[in-house]
């Protein structure tokens, strides 16, 4: 999953709430009169409601769609803010939390294939407060059900630490850190450490551009209470083989805190760090790691995205990250790599290993953009839209070919329906099968596994291993996780030439039928690589104008069905598809007056 990718999920369903309140009747006269024409009301109609009788079924009906929102956000695992661009999880902690575990939660957390997750600061918490909303959630003890007045529907079970921390009256850091409540829109400060309490405080973490990473002296000094008395102290620990301040020492430099921002000293420090086999105790990370690959891969975006770009460098901490096997950031890496592959600023080579690793990596990234916008697809048909009915069946359809891609969401959420049985368990293994893939990438599934697992005998084990086993080898054949009633696992060659053409899950299917070829003939690696750079480019307007023909026509399984194709037409249109807007035209003028 891409920081360049933009995959902000436009869920801004119309809150119809006095249609959800019941009728109040009318009145035929001014106040104080009776039509002699009209019977008399009943007398427990007779009455207009009070204020207070409409603000409590105006608050019930608005709890009402807070609810059915709030499963949106926990269906995709994150929210995008549309007025910051930030990405926020999808529910807090759910436990009591000290401000420093608070932050080490968010540093470490792996959800919705992402890792360079952060406390959030006091304003950021503050933009999302929306009296008006009322997103259902967890209260006192994290038991008792309650609502939170918070954009974007998130699950709070708490108030949330904030990154900031309050200053004495010398303007120097007093050892309390501001918390923020939801409920009443205030924030407040508590002590961050030992003695004190810290009951009913928990994280809740963010991504995206705003307060800078948290950088603290190695040593916890209580005298580096300024940026540039804990670079000073930093520097000397390092100096003398520090791990742990050399790692914050990366840190300040890439940030430019306490000292001037310099990118080549955050990468040295970078590289000490990550020469060091000790960094257990240091950073937090298992025992096998050697280096956090968060801040290698976020000093390479931030080349990337330098003026001018630095491709180079960013490409020399790319192809390093690809050795740190068990981190999102190898994914993240690959797929990096992918469009620098497209857009001709990165080859591997151009022998037969150099361009089997540059269609590797060009299919990664193509299939993530469309996996991505499929996996909105399949939202969208799981909770309806206007003009567009809820779909089940639709939303297994595209839920299965996102999760076929790799999509973090789609494959936890495939596993759990399997597992409550709403979808069909086809091989009885399917649930673990999904999960297994899902916990590679999101450690919230890697507790879900293990507890799966635990009931499992040994002869279940190993038939489950086998399943898995299966769609991996599925992947290798035929380039992705596809089901076994999925139309691309295995499809003979005349098969794929008579699927439509500029269909993206064909064009993926052709490019990687011809990677066989490619790495020796030299057209069928252009054509690949075209290919997969047409998936990517054009993702959102063809999957979208291929639907709305599917519809048209009755095609590819699905009905035929006026309404629903131009529902997809217009929605192709509105990603620039010229051939949609043509189509609306002709069945617009097509329309009896």
């Amino acid at each position: 999953m891409m920081t360049r990718l933009s995959i902000a999920i436009g869920f801004a369903a119309a809150l119809a709430t006095l249609s959800l309140l019941q009728p109040i009747p009318a009145v035929a006269q001014v106040a104080g009169t009776q039509s002699s024409a009209e019977p008399a009301l009943p007398a427990n109609q007779s009455q207009m409601p009070t204020q207070a009788e409409v603000d409590g079924a105006l608050k019930q009906a608005q709890e009402q769609e807070g609810r059915k929102l709030a499963l949106v956000t926990q269906a995709v695992g994150y929210w995008n803010d549309p007025s910051t661009g930030l990405m926020w999880a999808a529910k807090d902690s759910g436990k009591d939390l000290s401000w420093k575990d608070a932050a080490r939660y968010c540093r470490n957390l792996r959800t919705a294939g992402y890792s360079d997750w952060r406390l959030a600061n006091i304003a950021e918490l503050q933009g999302i407060y929306d009296r008006s909303s009322f997103s259902p959630g967890l209260g006192a003890h994290e038991v008792s059900p309650t609502t939170w007045h918070v954009k974007g529907y998130l699950h709070l079970t708490a108030y949330e630490w904030s990154s900031n921390t309050s200053l004495d009256d010398r303007g120097r850091p007093g050892g309390y850190a501001y918390y923020f409540n939801f409920n009443s829109g205030q924030s407040n400060d508590d002590p961050t450490g030992w003695p004190y309490g810290y009951e009913y405080r928990h994280a809740l973490c963010v991504r995206g551009s705003g307060d800078t990473l948290a950088v603290t002296a190695a040593n916890h000094d209580p005298a580096a209470n300024t940026p540039e008395k804990i670079a000073a102290i930093n520097q000397a620990l390092a100096r003398n083989g520090d791990i742990g301040a050399a790692y914050e020492l990366g840190l300040a430099y890439r940030q430019g805190y306490g000292v001037q921002e310099d990118l080549a000293q955050a990468e040295h420090w970078f590289q000490v760090v990550a020469t060091d086999p000790g960094l257990k105790s240091a950073i937090d990370l298992d025992a096998e790691a050697r280096l956090q690959p968060l801040y290698l891969f976020e000093l390479a975006e931030t080349y990337r995205k330098d003026t001018p770009q630095q491709t180079e460098r960013a490409e020399k901490m790319y192809l390093y990250l690809l050795g740190q096997t068990g981190h999102p950031e190898v994914r993240r890496a690959q797929m990096e790599l992918g469009n620098f592959v497209l857009d001709g600023k990165y080859t591997a080579g151009n022998d037969s290993r150099g361009r089997a690793l540059n269609l590797e990596w060009a299919r990664l990234i193509a299939q993530e953009s469309l996996g991505q916008e499929e996996y909105k697809i399949a939202v969208d048909y799981k909770i309806g839209r206007e003009d567009l009915p809820r779909n089940s069946a639709m939303w297994l359809r595209f839920c299965k070919r996102a999760a076929a891609y790799n999509i973090d969401p789609a494959q936890k959420f495939l596993a759990q329906a399997i597992a409550e049985g709403t979808v069909p368990n086809q091989t009885g293994y399917d649930d673990v099968t999904w999960t297994r893939l899902a916990s590679d990438k999101q450690t919230d599934e890697s507790a879900v596994l293990e507890a799966m697992e635990s009931r499992m005998t040994p002869q279940q084990h190993q038939a489950a291993d086998a399943e898995y086993a299966s769609l991996v080898q599925t992947r290798a054949s035929d380039g992705a996780y596809y089901s076994p009633d999925d139309p691309l696992r295995n499809p003979t060659l005349a098969e794929i030439a008579a699927m439509p053409k500029d269909d993206p899950d064909v064009q993926l299917r052709r490019a990687f039928a011809l990677e066989k070829v490619a790495q020796t003939n030299n057209d069928a690696y252009r054509e690949a690589l075209d290919l997969y750079r047409t998936v990517r480019d054009r993702r959102e307007m063809d999957i979208r104008f291929a639907l709305g023909r599917d519809y048209l026509n009755g095609t590819n399984g699905l009905p035929r069905n006026l309404d629903l194709a131009r529902y997809w037409f217009d929605e192709a249109a509105g990603f620039g598809s010229q051939p949609a807007k043509t189509l609306l035209g002709t069945l617009a003028s097509a329309q009896p007056n």
